[in-house]
């Protein structure tokens, strides 16, 4: 995780930005042990699953992003 942190450093995101896809990427990868493995289709059920409890389709692109 330090890897992708430092990368998004580089690339200049906000510290408020950095956190919340750590926090997304730390929620995603443990509710999904599988996920090193997933493809497309695996990521769009996910996102299907995501939109359907985060209405807010602002919610559900920031989870995309930081996935």
């Amino acid at each position: 995780m330090k890897t992708f942190e430092r990368y998004l450093h580089e690339h200049s995101h906000s510290v408020k930005t950095i956190k919340s896809y750590l926090y997304t990427v730390s929620v995603f990868l443990n509710t999904n042990p599988n996920a090193a493995n997933y493809k497309y289709k695996d990521i769009i059920d996910y996102m299907s699953k995501i939109g359907k409890q985060y209405p807010n389709t602002y919610t559900a692109n920031s989870i995309l992003a930081g996935i």
